[in-house]
């Protein structure tokens, strides 16, 4: 029987379109991300990074009185805004995560994030990258790769804690298409508990016990809408306990030129999947 595989890339298009929309048509959005601090505080809220606030659950449970802003930052894309957002938060004195890709680095900023008292540590994305390298299309084909693609995570979280010289005690999950077309996130390598603690990471960004102490998660979103499922000024107003913003640098300093460039990569890139899709489905028959 013939292997299924894409037809075309057409949901690698779709998305890519979207992100040109976005990438194009955003604007310089930082003075609104100091009004959402400057707000936070004002209300009583005490800022943290991912980790800080798992080791503060750690220790035990928050008190009911005090309220939390836990600052999550994906740097998907190269921008200057990650610098912008950082120092507006040294500024103001909060703390943060910024999770950086290895498409992303740039570990003199990281360097400076963590003398500063934020976190800078690592969005992985094996899972994602070696289904695309594969050409692989169903969620039972990764399975057989997965202690590979486990390999390949803990190969680039060493080498990464080596060239920084930073802990990096928890990590972020990045979202790809090539998740999206297996059913799979990269989630699924920081499943194994043993793995875990092999590789030293004390919480991933998504954890179930990390978000039962959660009470509201926004994030930012793509041009029109900007925020999902609602402003978090808004969810501040309403003095919700703790509270999870997910902001992405890139989409609040836009670079047009930059950006264009980014979406042209990522349609070679997903037109680089759709062939190892063919000729993995070719060897097949």
């Amino acid at each position: 029987m013939q292997a299924q595989y894409p037809s075309a890339p057409v949901d690698t298009l779709r998305y890519a379109w979207s992100r040109v929309q976005s990438d194009l048509l955003g604007r310089v959005r930082l003075s609104e991300y100091q009004e959402l601090l400057q707000a936070a505080q004002d209300a009583g809220y005490e800022t943290h990074s991912v980790i800080s606030f798992w080791r503060l659950l750690q220790g035990s449970t928050p008190p009911e009185h005090t309220r939390y802003l836990i600052l999550r930052h994906d740097v998907d894309g190269k921008s200057d805004g990650t610098r912008r957002m950082w120092e507006l938060e040294v500024k103001l004195g909060v703390t943060s995560s910024y999770y950086f890709r290895l498409s992303t680095l740039n570990i003199k900023l990281m360097d400076e994030i963590h003398l500063s008292g934020g976190e800078a540590s690592y969005h992985y994305e094996e899972l994602a990258t070696i289904v695309k390298r594969k050409g692989l299309t169903r969620a039972e084909q990764v399975t057989p790769v997965l202690e590979q693609i486990r390999a390949a995570f803990k190969t680039n979280l060493l080498s990464l804690r080596d060239r920084t010289g930073l802990p990096m005690a928890s990590a972020a999950s990045h979202g790809d298409f090539a998740n999206r077309m297996v059913g799979v996130t990269n989630k699924i390598i920081l499943a194994d508990s043993a793995f875990r603690k092999e590789v030293g990471i004390e919480v991933e960004a998504y954890d179930r016990n990390l978000m039962a102490s959660v009470n509201a998660r926004c994030s930012d979103n793509a041009y029109p809408s900007f925020w999902w499922p609602e402003h978090p000024t808004s969810v501040i107003r309403r003095g919700v306990p703790v509270i999870y913003v997910l902001t992405h640098p890139q989409v609040w300093d836009v670079s047009p030129v930059r950006n264009v460039a980014a979406n042209l990569l990522r349609l070679q890139e997903g037109y680089r999947y759709w062939k190892a899709c063919r000729q993995r489905s070719s060897k097949a028959c």
